[in-house]
């Protein structure tokens, strides 16, 4: 198997033209406004918040011309995994494919998502995974990253308005 040199969500992942690797704000703690008399969060619900999930593998001798398949799972809990087909965060690919051409080489591998589950609050895990392509062997977990889901009573305050507007009321 590779060996895993990064594997953490953020904002944005870049791979440069010369193949640099950079991982933009790392996400460790969501927070999102819920009103103080709201009712249960229903499951299913998502906050729109772009994100990418980034993992950066260094090939050895053993895995040249080996394909590998990688996927990440999301747990709430410890045990809801909420990147299953029956959420709306299911749908999108989790599962990647890539193969090693040589020793020392770097392969990132960015997934990209447009939401995050905000239904359960607390402790969330990121697994990722990883197997051979084309053998039945179990997924092996490789790495795990905490997160948390903070839902807020307090509602966001709201922007001073534009200085422009500022102005013409002063005047």
């Amino acid at each position: 198997m590779p060996d895993l040199l990064i594997f953490v969500p953020c904002q944005r992942a870049i791979v440069g033209t010369d193949g640099s690797v950079s991982a933009i704000v790392a996400l460790d703690v969501l927070r999102t406004a819920v009103p103080p008399d709201a009712p249960q969060i229903p499951k299913g619900s998502m906050i729109p918040l772009s994100w990418n999930i980034l993992s950066l593998w260094y090939g050895t001798q053993e895995d040249i011309g080996i394909t590998y398949e990688q996927k990440y799972e999301l747990i709430a809990h410890g045990n809801d995994i909420l990147n299953d087909p029956s959420t709306a965060f299911g749908s999108q690919q989790s599962v990647y494919e890539f193969t090693i051409a040589s020793v020392g080489e770097r392969r990132p591998i960015i997934h990209i998502i447009f939401s995050f589950p905000v239904w359960i609050e607390g402790p969330y895990t990121l697994k990722l995974l990883l197997r051979k392509k084309g053998q039945e062997e179990e997924w092996r977990e490789i790495a795990t990253y905490p997160l948390v889901v903070e839902h807020s009573q307090k509602l966001p305050v709201p922007s001073p308005p534009p200085i422009r507007e500022f102005i013409q009321k002063s005047s």
